[in-house]
């Protein structure tokens, strides 16, 4: 009998995230969370240096995600504490790419309450688009929406990583997970490469979020709405496996 491969933890795991603005700790793990996703723009970590892990642990280690998601803080003094960072270096800057990708999201960090309020609102809307995290254009949440700039930009791709994320941690309704179901689907080159050999045209003729869309709707034709998730595993048994077949033809 074969193996069945499942992925019931999320490799990443921010127990306070349920906490939202409540604790120092939902603050902290929400910022943290974000960070994670924005990383994604850069590519996957590693998988023997753990790149974005790694670099989550120098966030911590020097007092940044500390700094950042205190209530009312003030963004100014993260370029006084990286500056006191890179000082530190010698023959290179470790995480100076990860540095770059972060940098955003530090930088939004100001306006953190009003993005936790953005996701943990989700259960209150009958429409979601992805211009949810564009607050101040969207108009599905008129007389209670809320006021930040834009935060696709930062997250990036990392934005499928966030929703899927918070879909497999169960920090929204069944309900509310259906209708974040087409967004969850984390569209890295590998996983396009994988679905577009399966007959699903077009992942490389569009953004990102309209990638996503197009994996979803491929996958419920052929197999319908229930079983197109994976059991809200989405996009990661097609980077398991490709990563698998890249490994087995290297050692070929």
């Amino acid at each position: 009998m074969g193996s069945i491969i499942l992925f019931p933890q999320p490799q990443f795991v921010y127990p306070h995230l349920k906490d939202g603005t409540k604790t120092s700790e939902g603050r902290k793990a929400w910022l943290t969370f974000l960070l994670r996703g924005s990383l994604e723009s850069m590519g996957r970590g590693g998988d023997d240096k753990q790149q974005h892990k790694g670099f989550i642990r120098v966030c911590e280690n020097e007092g940044w995600l500390e700094q950042l998601s205190k209530a009312n803080c003030e963004v100014n003094g993260i370029g006084s504490a990286i500056e006191e960072y890179f000082n530190k270096q010698v023959n290179e800057i470790e995480y100076l790419h990860s540095i770059r990708h972060g940098l955003p999201i530090f930088i939004l960090s100001r306006w953190l309450d009003e993005y936790i309020g953005l996701f943990q609102s989700l259960d209150q809307r009958t429409v979601i688009n992805i211009s949810f995290l564009s607050p101040r254009a969207d108009g599905t949440m008129s007389g209670g929406g809320y006021d930040a700039p834009p935060l696709i930009p930062a997250l990036g791709i990392g934005v499928h990583w966030v929703l899927r994320e918070l879909v497999r941690k169960q920090l929204v309704t069944t309900k509310t997970a259906k209708k974040l179901h087409p967004f969850c689907y984390h569209p890295v080159k590998s996983v396009r490469e994988f679905i577009s050999r399966m007959n699903c045209s077009g992942l490389d003729d569009t953004g990102h979020v309209e990638q996503s869309r197009l994996i979803h709707s491929f996958l419920v034709t052929h197999l319908g709405e229930d079983k197109a998730t994976f059991m809200n595993s989405f996009d990661l048994p097609f980077l398991f496996l490709e990563t698998t077949n890249s490994n087995t033809n290297t050692l070929s």
